[in-house]
């Protein structure tokens, strides 16, 4: 009986080996099909034809700034940086990701994205400064990954270096219908469009 247990288990390890392919994590591509450049600017925009456009910064009541959907399907929004730390030159999709508003001049240094808890309608929401910022709000700092997602992608927001803490990122629609984004059990689509290609076609 043991021996045959012994071979059993051999045998699931010789299938294991042999059928299991390496997971390759494949670069997350813009709008014009180019690899996303660690540390470039990009628009994050929604994947489909729905109300909304670019992400962006919008300051809601009391509430310290909160990143938000554009309402206008016109628009842009503020670009964002999007950097690792692992020194390579492109964004690897599910990598852990920092996402920055760097042309946002009343945050200076303070632009990095974190959550926050809007205990009046219980969401975590995405906002930017920091912990100073929110004297009386619950905190959660963190990073993102950009998932694939059949042919476009998803943000979800990561607690700590565990892969597995991540949330997907929503969009929550409040009473002065504010387009927040939130963590979200239905993920928003996105697509990511290069910031200095956009200018460059203005021009």
């Amino acid at each position: 009986m043991k021996t045959i247990n012994s071979f059993l288990t051999l045998l699931m390890f010789l299938l294991l080996t042999f059928t299991t392919k390496p997971i390759i994590a494949s670069g997350v591509k813009d709008t014009d099909g180019s690899m996303l450049e660690n540390g470039g600017d990009y628009f994050i925009l929604p994947s489909f034809d729905e109300e909304g456009g670019g992400v962006t910064i919008a300051s809601i009541g009391t509430l310290p700034l909160a990143i938000v959907q554009s309402a206008s399907k016109d628009s842009l929004g503020l670009p964002v940086s999007i950097s690792n730390t692992e020194g390579t030159m492109i964004i690897l999709a599910h990598e852990m990701v920092n996402i920055k508003f760097p042309n946002f001049p009343d945050c200076n240094n303070f632009s990095t994205c974190m959550l926050v808890m809007d205990e009046s309608v219980n969401v975590w929401y995405l906002g930017i400064g920091n912990v100073a910022d929110y004297p009386s709000h619950q905190i959660k700092m963190g990073k993102f990954q950009i998932k694939e997602y059949n042919s476009d992608y998803k943000l979800t927001f990561c607690g700590d270096a565990n892969t597995s803490s991540c949330e997907d990122v929503g969009i929550y629609i409040d009473g002065d219908r504010n387009r927040r984004l939130v963590l979200s059990e239905v993920g928003t689509v996105v697509k990511i469009k290069n910031a200095h290609k956009s200018h460059l076609a203005d021009d």
